[in-house]
């Protein structure tokens, strides 16, 4: 650990002079063709990158950055090295997220895993389907989240407002706790596939325990889901 931290320093105050001079495009270049072609110090280079991406409010780009090197070397979470563990799953937006999930009675390490795989930390990140902001939500539901929590909808551009975003994802995410009586499977699965199609399969299989309502989800994109929600709230915890 220290020694890839205490290799990466001088790289990592290069790197940071190149951006403080308007160089940033060319840090990030160089940063990359040192990374993928240096054999020797490689690790040294990768935490270069993703510590300067993490100190730039970049916390999707260095998670990007991680995931591409990982899946290079075939790497599962038990053989990431130490270090790059925070970068990738990282603390963003934790005074945030904390509040509310206080206010609201929601671990917050649930909403935390839940963010990672909603929008990797990217505050404006927009779905196909319109889903807007850190944790995804679609118009209709933050209107309803925000007659729930009191406040007054002013359309969908209140979702790219990172803390109104949080409250109302949080804020639904109690609202599905309580429907579903605190059953993480089905919680998760209502936030991705819908309360409604989540309590037809529950029905459907007479109240399953969760790993068999899992394999039994309609939706494989659903599936993998909630099973990577899962997974990173174990990790976060």
């Amino acid at each position: 650990l220290n020694a890839i931290r205490n290799n990466s320093s001088s790289i990592i105050k290069k790197y940071n002079n190149l951006y403080l001079l308007g160089l940033g495009k060319l840090a990030a270049e160089d940063s990359e063709f040192m990374r993928s072609t240096s054999v020797g110090n490689s690790y040294q280079y990768l935490y270069a990158q993703v510590t300067l991406l993490s100190k730039l409010n970049k916390p999707s780009q260095a998670m990007k950055v991680l995931q591409n090197s990982f899946n290079q070397f075939n790497l599962q979470y038990g053989d990431i090295p130490q270090p790059f563990v925070k970068r990738f799953y990282p603390l963003e937006f934790w005074p945030n997220i904390k509040r509310y999930a206080q206010k609201h009675r929601v671990d917050p390490f649930l909403a935390l895993a839940l963010i990672r795989e909603e929008s990797r930390f990217d505050d404006k990140a927009a779905s196909r389907s319109g889903a807007l902001g850190l944790m995804q939500i679609v118009g209709k539901t933050g209107a309803d989240m925000a007659y729930g929590t009191g406040k007054l909808w002013t359309g969908p551009k209140m979702l790219l407002e990172v803390d109104q975003n949080i409250e109302f994802g949080v804020y639904y995410l109690s609202w599905l706790k309580r429907m579903f009586r605190g059953n993480l499977a089905y919680v998760l699965s209502g936030y991705n596939a819908g309360p409604g199609n989540t309590q037809q399969w529950v029905g459907m299989y007479k109240n399953p325990d969760s790993d068999v309502f899992i394999k039994r989800i309609k939706y494989p994109e659903t599936r993998e889901y909630v099973l990577k929600v899962r997974d990173s709230y174990i990790i976060y915890r």
